[in-house]
């Protein structure tokens, strides 16, 4: 996921950040590095792919589902 995607899926879901705090479990300051494009831990991408994954969005590239 970049940071282009996780925004968008935040918008199409009417997500703040805190929203994606909340429901993802990392920390705010976390998703703000990520809106910033900065780097973080596979762990915390699958922290946050999972809470998408639960409101019903997935991630597609080249045909193939991401997470």
């Amino acid at each position: 996921m970049t940071p282009a995607q996780i925004k968008a899926a935040r918008a199409l879901l009417g997500w703040r950040q805190v929203d994606l705090v909340e429901r993802s479990g990392v920390s705010r300051e976390t998703v703000k590095n990520i809106d910033r494009g900065r780097d973080v831990r596979m762990s915390t991408m699958n922290k946050i792919a999972s809470a998408f994954d639960e409101a019903g969005i997935e991630f597609i590239e080249n045909g193939v589902k991401l997470h």
